[in-house]
């Protein structure tokens, strides 16, 4: 008999392979794994594993408005029932914290508060600042100008912000043409953001609202992943731990004059930060072990730590720079000086942290 004819990956297999990989290929029973029938198109249903709570999809997978669903109370997918009478899902809680400075990190369903005590952890106070159910959320970053935290969620396929302002509900910005948005930086001056996309394999710009969105790179990324902004000189960096040929990019904000800044002993350039005090992009390398910075044009390369363990995000702050670790499941504090391990913290409810970012009070070079 003829062997059958193997057909390409549809939308819901990809990025259902996708986010296997995100759960190491185990998920929990209440985590979301998009459904796909025989053909690779979406179920009309979909659920969180078996938790009950379901919801309807169209043709692309994006959630039908007001069908989310609480358990034993099946959605309406089918065109023959009635439309549901769910009440609105309660928004998710907002806790905004106090002035400061503090650190936002990615966990899963939610967003971390770390608040720091000049360059110190302070552990006893770090607290949940969004609880976010069903999503996965790696990109995070903050706009210092309007007070707001940004993030990509990969199980939503969404890019997302909240104001840190009291009562603020979290709203979605992007959620169409997205597989695994992972990375994510904001530029403050220029009122914009970018993303790298490691399902698609593009890297995309827009206004912080998600208008006059457009695609800056499409070609040569095979696992794009961090990215990172110099806004004062319109720059923007970002790593691909293409397994073949890793590397770290650079171009202008505008997309021009991409070129590859390192692609010599680098192994997973997972996390990657521009610290606007010394003017180095620094990334961390789960696969070298190694947090390294360089200037800007590739020169003046030098090592800081040799010895992490499985970095994934990694932002810099004073002379200090803070990275999650899929290893130890925590925060950890780097001295850029000497490149001791000064600190860490390891949240309660273990499980991987994704991105990382820096609050403080003002924005670095901000034209008031």
């Amino acid at each position: 008999t003829a062997e059958p004819i193997q057909r390409p990956q549809t939308m819901c297999e990809r990025w259902r392979q996708s986010l296997l990989e995100h759960y190491g290929a185990r998920p929990r029973e209440d985590q979301y794994v998009p459904q796909c029938d025989a053909l690779g198109n979406f179920n009309p249903l979909q659920c969180h594993g078996n938790s009950g709570y379901c919801w309807c999809v169209d043709e692309s997978g994006r959630e039908v408005q007001g069908t989310r669903s609480e358990p034993g109370v099946p959605p309406p997918c089918l065109p023959s029932l009635a439309p549901p009478t769910v009440q609105p899902s309660p928004r998710p809680d907002v806790t905004p914290p106090a002035t400061g400075t503090f650190l936002l990190y990615a966990q899963g369903q939610q967003i971390g508060y770390l608040p720091l005590n000049g360059t110190r952890l302070q552990k006893e106070t770090a607290k949940t600042l969004l609880s976010l159910h069903g999503s996965i959320v790696v990109g995070l970053d903050y706009d210092c100008r309007e007070r707001m935290v940004y993030w990509t969620d990969v199980a939503g396929r969404t890019v997302n912000r909240a104001s840190l302002e009291p009562g603020a509900e979290p709203e979605t910005i992007i959620n169409s043409g997205l597989m695994s948005p992972e990375g994510l930086a904001i530029d403050h001056f220029r009122r914009t953001m970018f993303w790298t996309d490691s399902g698609l394999d593009k890297i995309e710009r827009a206004r912080l609202d998600g208008s006059e969105r457009r695609v800056l790179f499409d070609a040569d990324l095979v696992n794009p992943r961090a990215i990172a902004v110099d806004a004062i000189r319109g720059n923007l960096y970002w790593t691909d731990w293409n397994r073949e040929a890793p590397k770290i990019e650079t171009s202008t904000v505008d997309g021009a004059n991409r070129r590859i800044l390192v692609n010599k002993d680098i192994g997973l350039p997972n996390g990657l930060t521009f610290d606007p005090f010394s003017k180095l992009i620094c990334w961390a390398d789960a696969g070298t072990k190694k947090l390294e910075c360089t200037l800007p044009d590739g020169t003046g390369r030098r090592v800081i730590q040799n010895n992490l363990n499985y970095p994934f995000s990694i932002v810099s702050y004073a002379n200090h720079f803070y990275h999650t670790d899929w290893r130890r499941d925590g925060v950890i504090a780097v001295n850029k000086d000497n490149g001791f391990l000064t600190d860490e913290y390891l949240p309660e409810q273990r499980s991987h942290l994704y991105g990382i970012t820096a609050v403080y009070p003002y924005c670095p070079g901000a034209r008031k």
